[in-house]
């Protein structure tokens, strides 16, 4: 993909969490050196969306927090 900064390798993700049609999963970013919130909206398929984004409420965009706690629980998905 023409534009697009993609790792080298599969991210490290850790703590995924789903609610229904809505969800959440950190991943490690290995340039901040943290982990990244990302929020996920089911929309007949999982798709990256804004945090307080309802379903059926127009096209996901891509959404990233630096709340990660950067704790020692590196469990991959």
């Amino acid at each position: 993909m023409v534009g697009r900064d993609l790792p080298p390798a599969v991210p490290e993700t850790r703590n995924e969490q789903i609610n229904g049609d809505r969800a959440t999963l950190e991943g490690y970013d290995t340039k901040k050196g943290q982990w990244d919130t990302m929020h996920f909206i089911n929309e007949g398929g999982w798709k990256i969306s804004s945090p307080g984004e309802e379903a059926g409420a127009g096209d996901a965009g891509s959404a990233g927090d630096d709340s990660g706690d950067g704790g020692d629980d590196h469990g991959g998905h």
